[in-house]
This record gives C-alpha cells, sequence and structure tokens, in this order.
C-alpha cells in the first residue's frame, strides 16, 4: 500500500515539474503556472532571510512541492498552499 502512495506522488511530482518547465521554456506560461513563488517572493511571505527560504525550498522539493530549475527554486502558488495545509498543525523544522 505504501508503494502505490510514493508512486502516486512520484507521478504527481513529475508531471508538476514538467508542467513547470514547459511553462518557462515557452515564456508564455498558462494561468495556473504563472502563479510561481520564487526564493523572493518566499522571503517576503515569511518576512524572513535567504537563508530561510532555501531552507523551506529544499524541504519542499524533498516532499514534491517545489522544483529546481538551475540554481533557481520555483513553487506553484497551489502547492505552496498545499504545502501549508498538509503541515498545519505540526512542527516542521525550518
Amino acid at each position: 500500500m505504501e508503494e502505490k502512495k510514493l508512486m502516486q506522488a512520484m507521478r504527481m511530482r513529475l508531471e508538476e515539474q514538467e508542467k513547470l518547465i514547459q511553462a518557462l521554456k515557452e515564456g508564455q506560461p498558462d494561468r495556473e503556472a504563472s502563479l510561481l513563488y520564487n526564493k523572493r517572493k518566499v522571503m517576503e511571505i515569511f518576512d524572513a532571510g535567504s537563508d530561510f527560504a532555501l531552507r523551506f525550498f529544499r524541504m519542499a522539493m524533498q516532499n514534491g512541492y517545489a522544483i529546481q530549475v538551475g540554481r533557481e527554486y520555483f513553487i506553484t502558488k497551489e502547492n505552496f498552499d498545499r504545502f501549508l495545509t498538509d503541515n498545519t498543525g505540526q512542527q516542521v523544522a525550518i
């Protein structure tokens, strides 16, 4: 059962990454893909520094919410909201 959940999560992550990469390559992302948050936006939202934002993105990547393109990190608004919802009530060590 755990293996099925893991495979499903991996498929969802790959699909999201492919969608983001395609949108970035085309330069004209659709409305949903255009709502991307980068490091500066995360710093703004949490009123935190660069180090915090990078740790946030590393954790989000490990859990399948974010993507790294080159040296830059991105997360969709939808995945950002989902990350917060999925971790509500938990202590997240960033």
